[in-house]
């Protein structure tokens, strides 16, 4: 009996291990596996049935997010240096699994769409930039990069302490902030998004 507790506990610990994503500081991510996004199945049944997929929410657009961080180069990177275009951020860190894993999808995205007016921007929860400037070298990764800053907690997580990676926000060729996208969304939600907007300007 005890031993049949002992599993069944066991598995609920994985569960929300798996469920939770990377969390916010390298400390926490020692003792915490990387989250799994949902099943293709269950995000094509979300799409079929009309609604967003898990993990991406649909905003207004009525904010206009402003802050200025600092380039892994050491130039300051703001969002109006993407004006007119669609901007990606994700979010990330060199110890989230699941975040690099992301970011490797990410690189030939960010090439298929630059000419059709995308960009990418990845946000560092890294303590040192040369840390997320050595990974990007190793991985030939070539995405802008640049550090997390109270400003931009402030702008994007505003009353949250501890922050889930990774999460994606995507702004429209008018700068306004159109989706958030939680660890549970997909890459190809991401991509979902961007011709969405795509489609907008035509």
């Amino acid at each position: 009996m005890k031993r049949a507790f002992w599993i069944i506990e066991a598995v609920a610990v994985v569960a929300a291990v798996v469920l939770a994503g990377c969390p916010a500081s390298k400390q926490a991510a020692e003792s915490t596996a990387p989250a799994m996004t949902p099943s293709a199945a269950s995000a094509a049944k979300a799409s079929a049935e009309g609604q967003l997929p898990k993990g991406v929410k649909k905003l207004a657009g009525d904010q206009k997010p402003d802050f200025t961080a600092k380039g892994v180069d050491g130039k300051d990177v703001k969002p109006a240096d993407y004006a007119g275009k669609i901007l990606v951020i994700d979010f990330w860190a060199t110890w989230c699994s699941a975040c690099c894993e992301k970011l490797l999808e990410y690189q030939p995205m960010a090439e298929k769409y630059k000419d059709k007016g995308v960009q990418f921007l990845v946000i560092s929860r890294d303590n040192d930039p040369a840390t997320a400037r050595g990974w990007a070298k190793e991985k030939n990764v070539t995405i802008p990069m640049a550090m997390f800053n109270d400003q931009i907690q402030s702008v994007f997580f505003p009353g949250q302490e501890a922050i889930t990676i990774p999460q994606a926000r995507i702004l429209d060729a008018t700068g306004a902030w159109r989706y958030s996208m939680t660890s549970d969304a997909h890459v190809s939600d991401v991509e979902d998004a961007i011709n969405a907007l795509l489609a907008e300007k035509k």
